[in-house]
């Protein structure tokens, strides 16, 4: 059996951007497995992590992306998934330095 997360997080103030966002990747593991990494193909704030495993600590990281680069990952946030349902998950973001892609 698996589990999801729905994910949410705020767009990254316009006066904090290094241009404008085309979309966001998403990066997670779990202590057992390889890190993978997801690019939601769109800005939206927010994406279904699907295909988990029930009652799993996992480490997610967020950023943004541009036409120049990839900026800065958020802090690494830890998850536990449930033991048998879907949850959802709202993640802040925080810009402590101006021009940085970061969230």
């Amino acid at each position: 059996m698996s589990t999801s997360v729905t994910l949410t997080w705020t767009e990254i103030n316009i006066s904090k951007r290094n241009g404008v966002i085309n979309c966001y990747i998403i990066q997670y593991s779990n202590v057992s497995a390889m890190s993978m990494m997801i690019n939601t193909q769109s800005n939206t704030t927010s994406y279904q992590l699907t295909g988990l495993k029930p009652f799993t600590n996992y480490t997610v990281t967020v950023a943004g992306i541009n036409s120049a680069n990839t900026g800065p990952y958020s802090g690494e946030l830890i998850i536990r998934t449930a033991e048998d349902s879907e949850y959802t998950l709202l993640i802040i973001c925080n810009n402590p330095e101006p021009g940085l892609n970061q969230c």
